[in-house]
């Protein structure tokens, strides 16, 4: 699991910067892909998948 590992709040915090790559504080649709992108293998998900994952995290669905 991604946050295997996390210890508190600070450590997912590290682990989220480190997936916002403009560094404005949220995950853009690019991003979001970008890390299940590296997941994909791992949790054998298609584009699809991803799509739908972000629709459901994107609630005022602006893209991040």
């Amino acid at each position: 699991m991604l946050i295997q590992g996390c210890q508190d709040t600070s450590d997912l915090k590290k682990l989220f910067d480190s997936m916002d790559n403009d560094g404005n504080g949220q995950l853009d649709r690019a991003e979001f892909k970008q890390v299940f992108r590296m997941l994909a293998d791992r949790l054998d998900l298609s584009d699809k998948d991803i799509r739908r994952l972000m629709a459901e995290a994107d609630e005022d669905n602006n893209g991040r």
